[in-house]
């Protein structure tokens, strides 16, 4: 796990209770800034560049509505070729689903919805939430999907949406990750995205300048 000291989190002791952690996987393929929106999450600061990695266990305490929930994230960040081995396991004991591409590329956004989108539902059988992330705006003469095509997939499963520049903002990824966090309470009593209401800071679609 790596070392990262505290923004707007500090880290679970050992004393924490496994039953109180809410676990989070993040989805997509190894540019589209899982690792960027993890660190953006807990320390509140952008990295340029990091070493990739199989994937990294991020434990800490996120503060939602005036309260400490206990947070666990799955950063699936480097090698595809690991994913199959493990990411099946990941899926399995996530409460939530952050799936992100990248909107300088349209095969990030097929990828995400052609892999990693169907082996989710393939495996929680559509009960589960989640989020679809459009990372990158600040590239937007790289554009290649459109803010249109992103949202289509998203409501395509009835997932919130949202297109973010984590690289410019400074609050916005913590705010999504608050979001998801509520949705995920009680973790016991998930029901299917076709039938809950979005309760979404922005009205569960997100265009963040």
């Amino acid at each position: 796990m790596r070392e990262m000291g505290p923004f707007r989190s500090s880290v679970l002791d050992s004393s924490t209770n496994k039953d109180d952690i809410l676990n989070i996987v993040l989805l997509g393929e190894g540019s589209a800034g899982k690792t960027t929106m993890t660190v953006r999450v807990k320390e509140g600061r952008f990295i340029e560049q990091y070493d990739p990695t199989l994937y990294d266990v991020h434990k800490f305490k996120m503060s939602v509505d005036g309260q400490d929930e206990h947070v666990e994230i799955q950063d699936t960040a480097g090698q595809e070729v690991f994913y199959d081995s493990v990411i099946d396991e990941f899926i399995r004991k996530a409460n939530g689903i952050v799936f992100m591409y990248q909107i300088t590329s349209q095969h990030s956004l097929q990828e995400l919805e052609e892999k990693y989108i169907q082996k989710v539902r393939l495996i929680k059988k559509d009960m589960f939430h989640a989020v679809i992330v459009g990372n990158k705006k600040d590239l937007e003469s790289y554009r290649e999907v459109s803010f249109e095509e992103g949202k289509q997939v998203a409501d395509k499963y009835n997932i919130p949406f949202y297109e973010i520049s984590l690289k410019k903002e400074d609050q916005i990824a913590l705010q999504i990750f608050q979001d998801l966090v509520r949705k995920m309470k009680p973790k016991k009593a998930v029901i299917p995205l076709k039938q809950t209401q979005s309760q979404n800071w922005c009205n569960k679609t997100c265009q963040i300048f």
